[in-house]
């Protein structure tokens, strides 16, 4: 083979490898992008399970009571509470 030939594929080869290297850094910022992203997904999720459950036993704390033991209550973060029932005669 002769050294110009040599020359041209080393220079291919090369052009090859610095591409390679810049996509794969690409990737990589991708996959750190995307992972970030997963966890931000999975704690929403997350959240989002717990303030389901929390209606769920709500719900059920006060639809299986005869005598509903309070009243449904809201906290600044959200939260939601069951405050104590108001006494009968502080009703009439």
């Amino acid at each position: 083979m002769d050294i110009a030939l040599r020359r041209l594929l080393r220079r291919l080869d090369d052009q090859l490898l610095e591409h390679l290297r810049a996509h794969c850094a690409e990737q990589a910022a991708r996959i750190d992008e995307l992972e970030a992203e997963n966890e931000r997904l999975a704690r929403d999720a997350w959240d989002a399970d717990q303030r389901a459950q929390m209606w769920m036993d709500m719900n059920h704390l006060l639809n299986e009571a005869e005598h509903p033991p309070g009243h449904v209550g809201i906290t600044t973060d959200g939260s939601i509470v069951l405050l104590p029932a108001e006494p009968e005669r502080a009703r009439a």
